[in-house]
């Protein structure tokens, strides 16, 4: 392997968004994004550019996960949205599960708010597809 692709490796990551209820009891859906640039969301999957992946490991590198609640509000009532997130993230060796419910977000960390909002807004995106590996 090559430094690069130690870095690479080392510094892997993985964030799965998965949300599902409301009104009509929505089935599961989820955006899941890789470190690697591979992403799946609910209308395709595909690669994020470069500055999609800066993007994220931009949010990442900021993110403190290690303060981040396991749970942000616990009452679904009024067929409220359900959402977890899972973060696998080398640099310390954890990987971290949380949930909330539909506005419950306004009592979470900064950091974890714009990590969630990057992940929502791809939602609704057409990936691009992967290039060939050589």
């Amino acid at each position: 392997m090559t430094a690069e692709r130690d870095a690479v490796a080392h510094d892997a990551w993985t964030l799965k968004l998965t949300w599902s209820g409301g009104f009509f009891g929505q089935f599961p859906k989820s955006i899941t994004v890789a470190a690697s640039g591979h992403a799946t969301v609910p209308a395709s999957a595909g690669c994020l550019g470069a500055d999609g992946r800066a993007a994220f490991d931009k949010l990442l590198a900021a993110a403190r996960p290690e303060e981040w609640h396991a749970c942000y509000g616990t009452n679904p009532c009024c067929d409220r949205f359900s959402y977890s997130l899972d973060l696998k993230q080398p640099r310390d060796s954890r990987a971290y599960h949380l949930t909330w419910y539909s506005g419950d977000d306004e009592s979470m960390p900064s950091d974890l708010r714009q990590l969630v909002t990057a992940l929502t807004a791809l939602g609704s995106t057409k990936l691009p597809a992967c290039p060939a590996v050589k």
